[in-house]
């Protein structure tokens, strides 16, 4: 090691707890009293030296020392230095090979002289004033810290293509300015929250060594400050805070540690596992510190996750997860001091629980809140090579279990939670196909990012030919033992696949079907629960009947999984000349055909039901055309049901109804006569008035009301006889005649709006009865519980 002062005179010696080998001292010859200490650590940054060494160097302070500690720089940066040490002696260099950020400023700490310690990144610069102001303040309170405010700084706009920013970030407000706190229990602890800015501060060498508070000395330079900054303000009594600003923080180098968070994920877990060791030691506040710890680990922990790429985010919420749970065992989530944030309570439980869920849901809200910003397609759209760099985080399935087809169209707010449930369960032999239908906005820009960082994943790009084209696409493309669909609005739990693929192996059916939830939960309704909750049950095969008697079977084809090798060769596909409404009638012929269903009282999906784009909600905006539509369903359905042997019975009948009720109550005009037309007309077609009398009151009530409508619709423009016609251009037409004229239109009207009340009527008894049955149950289940507790 060679250890040179300006005469290579070295009247100092120090005990430097480093493992790295030190190549050169320069300048440690100085007696002189230092009143601050800078440390500067330093490596490859060429770029933004000189800006910020000088100034350090125009300090108003002059009874500084500038400790540069060049951390195994491979470009210009030890020159740079040297040009500043040789012609000012405050200048002080450590030179030596590589061993981190951390390892730096520890070597710093242990050959600094001055009573104060200061910190400046190499990549910042201050204004004059800062060591000035900060020694001032501490001499006068006597402070073991004294902590500023800083300037976010761009240099080239934050766009980098305008001029140079700096944006005030506080730390303390202005009301604030001078108070001599506590941090531990200063207004909850939120010091502890704000941003670990080491460098916005000097700390009394005095106190950082007794209380034993360095850096942890792990390699790179990866939040070491996270934990000095914990001990440093959790050991203190006397810490000023000052509403001025000195220091610009730079924000647009890429070569910052900020900016390159996958590598070094682990880093802030690292570095809170320091802090909670630091805290078992300490047993006399031991849990005011844990909860300000908590809090402040949880701030950092999410604030990491937001930066990952895409690709490494659900792995590090499991990861905090596990943290979490045992951090909860120790505190309850309520006395975690987050302050004003009430809902970081929520978050931490929410993730301690169920990482998967909470990883889905920020999927969305994050596209939410960045105004549909995906940050990697930006970053495909700047490089052609963006993807091309990137890796697949798992191999791709040779003999997938399942083939999971999803159609895309205009997806881009909650494709990425979909995919994310699929890249997240806990069952892992599957592929993803999924079928880009023309999509305008950033789908297909998503589904190459996917496909590129998960070899499970494929898409195909088609020009929009809807989703029955892209489902049959699909299926030809699968190569799973079993088919599944998803809507790409919707999304898995954890273990979904786990769940089926346990239940197949044991039944091994060609169909099976499962339950679903509906998202957001406040939209379930008696629908829902007919449709969507089925019961564990095992089925030979079905019939029509069976179908219409356990409607859980029924209706969503994305609740399903189907035998690949059944569709195949049975050659069951989805109907491409219906716009929708096709899913339907697959999943009953499928049902038709499968030799053995089993059905499943397992909640395996989620349904999304708020997606404003959906097909659906453009199909019921258009109620005039989702009525007539639904006529043509129940059209092709019927047919099919008889085509399987079916005959007309109540149940049919009920059926039918309930298929179009909706669309003929939406609808208006002209069109709603059509529609209820073309209804009745069905109905005689498929024999199903020779079971009116047998059903239920409201399908009754229904079919009755149409038969209203139309006759009044007949009545009310019924063309007069031909004698009439004749008089009426003889003679005038009398006020008398023109009266009844109008009376009989009115009478139309009247009995229309009577139908209507007489339908609404017959509804409201129907709620009412229910009601009363509710009741009834309620006491009944009231009065075995108090059986219970008397036995």
């Amino acid at each position: 090691m060679k250890k040179s002062g300006k005469g290579n005179n070295i009247k100092k010696t120090f005990k430097i707890n480093s493992k790295a080998n030190i190549k050169e001292l320069v300048n440690f010859d100085s007696n002189a009293d230092v009143k601050v200490s800078i440390i500067v650590p330093i490596c490859n940054v060429e770029k933004f030296l000189k800006k910020c060494l000088d100034s350090i160097e125009v300090q108003t302070l002059k009874d500084i020392e500038i400790i540069c500690i060049n951390d195994g720089s491979k470009d210009s940066s030890l020159d740079i230095i040297k040009s500043y040490s040789d012609r000012d002696s405050r200048f002080k260099i450590v030179d030596k090979e590589n061993s981190g950020y951390g390892d730096s400023l520890n070597i710093g700490l242990s050959v600094a002289s001055g009573k104060y310690i200061g910190i400046v990144e190499s990549d910042d610069f201050i204004d004059p004033e800062m060591f000035e102001t900060l020694f001032n303040v501490a001499e006068e309170k006597k402070a073991d810290i004294v902590k500023s405010n800083f300037f976010l700084y761009w240099e080239n706009g934050k766009d980098g293509l305008g001029g140079e920013i700096d944006e005030l970030h506080e730390i303390s407000t202005i009301e604030e300015d001078r108070a001599v706190i506590t941090p531990l229990t200063y207004e909850g602890g939120k010091i502890f929250s704000a941003k670990a800015s080491i460098w916005s501060a000097i700390y009394n060498r005095e106190y950082l060594n007794k209380n034993k508070i360095c850096f942890l000395p792990t390699p790179g330079a990866s939040f070491q400050d996270t934990s000095f900054t914990f001990k440093a303000f959790s050991s203190t009594d006397k810490m000023v805070l000052i509403h001025d600003a000195f220091l610009h923080y730079r924000q647009d180098n890429a070569g910052s540690s900020v900016n390159n968070l996958d590598k070094k994920k682990h880093c802030v877990l690292e570095e809170y596992s320091e802090i909670f060791d630091y805290i078992d030691k300490n047993d006399d506040e031991a849990k005011e510190m844990l909860k300000v710890a908590t809090a402040s680990f949880y701030d950092a922990c999410t604030w990491a996750y937001e930066r990952l790429s895409q690709e490494l985010r659900f792995e590090y919420i499991c990861q905090l997860s596990e943290i979490y749970k045992k951090l909860l065992k120790k505190i309850p989530a309520n006395e975690i001091p987050f302050g004003e944030c009430w809902w970081k309570t929520s978050g931490i439980e929410r993730i301690a629980n169920n990482p998967f869920e909470y990883h889905v849901w920020r999927e969305v809200e994050r596209y939410e809140q960045n105004a549909g910003v995906i940050e990697y397609v930006e970053e495909m759209k700047k490089s052609s090579t963006f993807l091309a760099n990137k890796k697949s985080l798992v191999e791709k399935n040779a003999n997938p279990r399942f083939s999971i087809i999803i159609p895309a169209y205009n997806c881009e707010h909650y494709l990425q939670a979909c995919l994310e449930s699929v890249r997240g369960q806990s069952y892992k032999n599957f592929e993803v196909i999924c079928v880009n239908d023309g999509s305008t906005d950033q789908t297909l820009d998503i589904l190459k990012y996917y496909a590129a960082i998960d070899a499970r994943i494929s898409y195909i790009d088609v020009t929009n030919h809807g989703p029955s084209y892209a489902r049959n696409l699909g299926i030809k493309q699968a190569n799973g033992e079993y088919i599944l669909f998803m809507d790409s609005d919707d999304f898995y739990n954890a273990d979904s696949l786990a769940v089926l693929n346990q239940k197949i192996t044991e039944s091994n059916p060609d169909v099976v079907t499962y339950s679903a939830n509906v998202y957001p939960i406040h939209h379930f309704n008696d629908w829902y629960e007919n449709t969507l909750h089925g019961q564990n049950n095992t089925f030979g095969k079905l019939t029509v009947e069976d179908i219409l008697a356990n409607p859980y079977l029924g209706v969503y084809i994305w609740k399903c999984a189907y035998r690949r090798e059944m569709l195949r060769s049975k050659k069951l596909y989805f109907d491409k000349s219906m716009k929708y409404g096709e899913d339907a009638l697959f999943l009953m012929k499928v049902l038709l055909e499968s030799n053995k269903t089993i059905s499943l009282s397992d909640e395996l999906y989620n349904y999304r039901v708020e997606n404003t784009n959906s097909l659906m909600q453009t199909i019921w905006s258009k109620p005039n055309e989702y009525a007539l539509t639904q006529n043509q369903i129940l059209d092709k359905t019927l047919k099919l049901m008889y085509q399987y042997g079916t005959k007309p019975s109540a149940e049919l009948f009920e059926y039918s109804c309930n298929l179009v009720f909706g669309g003929i109550d939406g609808s208006f005009g002209e069109t709603r006569i059509k529609a209820i037309k073309q209804f009745i007309s069905i109905i005689r077609k498929y024999k199903l008035y020779t079971c009116v009398e047998q059903s239920k009151d409201s399908a009754k009530g229904f079919y009755n009301y149409c038969l209203s409508e139309i006759n009044a619709h007949k009545a009310a423009t019924a063309k007069p006889s031909f004698i009439k016609l004749g008089l009426r251009r003889i003679l005038p037409v009398s006020r008398q005649s023109y009266y009844d004229y109008e009376a009989k239109k009115i009478e139309c009207l009247e009995r229309q709006i009577q139908a209507l009340h007489n339908l609404q009527n017959d509804m409201n008894n129907m709620r009412n009865e229910i009601d009363r049955l509710n009741n009834v149950i309620a006491e009944i289940n009231a009065g075995n519980n108090v059986n219970c507790v008397n036995e």
